[in-house]
């Protein structure tokens, strides 16, 4: 387990990513956080009302090698969700976008993101439990400060 974020930045580094969490057997969605890059000034301005989201999805499992996965998928062009299910996921990447599915097919597109950049840490059963723990800003790596 590791507190730095790796990523993914191709079909095999994505496999690598599903290989670690196990497929996210026994998983469950436990926190999404969308943050939009555009904002409203305090003189009702708008900025980046058109600029790509960040998304933070959090996963537990009941794995001891991934109990706690947190998910950074970044400029995100692309969400759908149905929690109705049992995680199933897979994904493609091309030279553009990453597009993971957390359903299986042909039910995929109800639980799909795409975006131009993911990436991933696993982190301890010290991070379980009850409470939120992502309620802090995204950690993106562009630069982008909100």
């Amino acid at each position: 387990m590791s507190t730095e974020f790796k990523t993914v930045t191709d079909q095999a580094s994505l496999e690598e990513f599903f290989g670690q969490v196990h497929h996210l057997h026994d998983g469950l969605v436990r926190e999404v956080s969308l943050l939009a890059r555009g904002y409203v000034d305090g003189d009702l301005w708008m900025h980046g009302d058109t600029a790509p989201s960040d998304v933070r999805l959090v996963i537990h499992t009941q794995s001891a090698a991934a109990p706690y996965i947190e998910i950074i998928l970044e400029h995100v062009t692309a969400l759908s969700m149905d929690f109705r299910c049992v995680l199933h996921p897979h994904g493609c990447v091309d030279e553009n976008e990453i597009t993971l599915f957390l359903r299986e097919k042909p039910y995929h597109d109800r639980f799909k993101i795409c975006a131009s950049t993911m990436k991933y840490r696993i982190l301890g059963t010290e991070m379980l439990g009850k409470s939120p723990r992502t309620v802090q800003e995204i950690p993106v790596s562009d630069g982008y400060e909100y």
